[in-house]
């Protein structure tokens, strides 16, 4: 999924994404995605109990 530069640039530095082989990104915050919206970098306020929990 493409997502903005910007985007990415606060999801690696807020540690909501891991990158692998500097290649591959992750998404380890799942409580970002949203199945009926899709990825929402800015939605840090809908966390959830369980996705706090490693």
């Amino acid at each position: 999924m493409n997502v903005p530069r910007q985007a990415l640039l606060g999801l690696l530095a807020s540690g909501s994404i891991e990158q692998i082989h500097g290649t591959f990104n992750i998404l380890t915050h799942r409580a970002l995605y949203r199945g009926d919206v899709g990825l929402c970098p800015d939605g840090t306020e809908q966390q959830s109990i369980e996705s706090l929990i490693a």
